[in-house]
């Protein structure tokens, strides 16, 4: 009987808790997206969404690390593990002057940039404006990154190699926040099965003394 109700207890916990981890919204309700983009923005502009374009191409990072390239954004269950960071078109003017120098452009050059821009961090509207730190320029490597800048560079007919990073360090902080969400998930499904056996136990216990005393 104890090992039935302890086996029942077990499936209990693992019901109750596995729908707990994946279902709550977690994100909404503890990560502070305003603070993550404060504390990792140097310069903040205001950009107008008629200047930026959505590309459709996404380089799905993990911890800040690229780990895959989707063409498209794939189901809610993949977002659980990784940071979804899309590629814009933008064809305005504030990039600034250290950017360009750092990127070999002229101050004169009006030629669209590919921004990487993570999308589970910055809400990104239809329409209006949205600031971001457009200051971080990023030089290719050979890497998943390339892959997708490529695609980019081919889709809307653009050339350079370099990309303003507005993904890596606001996807690292996500990351860090779903690390510590999976350990607290773990540390309190290790608790519930120390503590409610304890219970069990006791119940067990009183119901047997209880028996007796009625016997």
């Amino acid at each position: 009987m104890v090992n039935r109700r302890g086996m029942a207890i077990l499936m209990l916990i693992i019901i109750l808790n596995v729908p707990l981890f994946f279902i709550v919204p977690w994100e909404r309700i503890l990560f502070d997206k305003e603070k993550v983009i404060e504390d990792n923005s140097e310069d903040l502009v205001t950009v107008d969404m008629s200047e930026l374009e959505p590309t459709g191409i996404y380089v799905w990072m993990e911890h800040g690390k690229p780990a895959a390239v989707e063409y498209k954004r794939p189901n809610a269950f993949y977002s659980i593990f990784y940071t979804g960071a899309q590629f814009y078109v933008y064809t305005g003017d504030q990039v600034p002057e250290e950017a360009r120098r750092h990127t070999m452009r002229s101050l004169d050059d009006r030629s669209p940039w590919a921004v990487l821009i993570a999308d589970d961090v910055f809400t990104i509207p239809d329409s209006g404006k949205v600031e971001l730190d457009l200051s971080n320029p990023n030089r290719l490597s050979i890497s998943t990154v390339q892959r997708a800048l490529e695609e980019v560079n081919e889709k809307f007919d653009l050339s350079g190699r370099d990309y303003i990073d507005c993904a890596t360090l606001y996807s690292t902080a996500l990351g860090e926040f779903r690390s510590k969400r999976v350990m607290a998930c773990f540390f309190t499904s290790c608790a519930e099965c120390l503590v409610l056996p304890i219970i069990l136990l006791i119940i067990v216990v009183k119901q047997r003394k209880k028996k007796k005393t009625d016997e």
